[in-house]
C-alpha cells in the first residue's frame, strides 16, 4: 500500500507540474480534472508495479532468466 501511495503521489506531482509548465499556470478546475484523469487511468498500472515492487522487495521473489517462458511440469 505504501508503494502505491508513492506511485499515486509521484504521477498527481508530475501532471501537476506539467500542467503548470506547458500550460502556464492555468486555473484550478484544469489542475483538478488532469490530474484526476491522470490517476484514475494510470491506477492500474501503478497497483501492478507496486504489487511486483512488493513481492520483489518482500517477498523473496526474483527474476530467473534460465526458467522463463517454462512451466514447473515441464522443469
Amino acid at each position: 500500500m505504501y508503494i502505491s501511495f508513492a506511485f499515486s503521489t509521484g504521477i498527481m506531482l508530475v501532471v501537476g507540474f506539467g500542467v503548470y509548465f506547458l500550460l502556464n499556470d492555468p486555473d484550478t478546475w484544469v489542475y483538478i480534472v488532469s490530474v484526476a484523469v491522470a490517476s484514475v487511468l494510470l491506477t492500474p498500472l501503478s497497483l501492478r508495479y507496486s504489487r511486483t515492487l512488493m513481492l520483489y522487495w518482500f517477498g523473496g521473489v526474483h527474476y530467473d532468466p534460465d526458467r522463463a517462458g517454462t512451466s514447473r511440469r515441464s522443469a
